[in-house]
């Protein structure tokens, strides 16, 4: 940019022509004819914008193979400028909140849980000891829903 300024300075102040301002500040005619033609984006911005909001989840990748089908022939590059620019990201999904159980609920589970364990006959908690041995002579029974054995 600064050479093309100063072949400008040089043709107009100098009187210099073209050919030799270029070859004295070693920049190429062509460089210093060019003049960049800026595409007009204001319809691509404005439908990026439109499908980033209707699909929150999706990138600039997957927008631009969306873009495609619609007209618009640019590629992940320009996309992913155009994207930046907009401020647009792919929002993060929320955590599900999984509801924790309360004091009093956790107890009703463990209430119904000892339940249904006390009720197989096989459980530990239908066992109920009963010494009735003096000074050790007699042995310990068992009572196993009013039926007792000895041990």
């Amino acid at each position: 940019m600064a050479r093309r300024i100063a072949v400008g300075v040089l043709e107009q102040r100098l009187g210099m022509s073209e050919r030799r301002a270029c070859a004295l500040v070693a920049l190429a005619r062509s460089s210093c004819r060019y003049h960049r033609q800026a595409a007009d984006r204001g319809g691509l911005r404005e439908r990026l914008r439109v499908l980033a909001h209707a699909r929150t989840r999706f990138g600039y990748r997957r927008l631009q193979v969306l873009l495609r089908p619609e007209g618009f022939r640019v590629n992940h590059k320009c996309v992913y400028r155009l994207y930046r620019q907009e401020g647009l990201v792919v929002r993060r999904k929320l955590r599900k909140r999984v509801a924790r159980p309360t004091r009093l609920a956790r107890n009703r589970i463990q209430n119904r849980l000892r339940q249904t364990e006390a009720s197989r006959p096989s459980s530990p908690l239908n066992y109920q000891r009963k010494k009735v041995s003096r000074a050790g002579f007699e042995p310990a029974t068992l009572c196993l829903k009013g039926r007792c054995s000895a041990a």
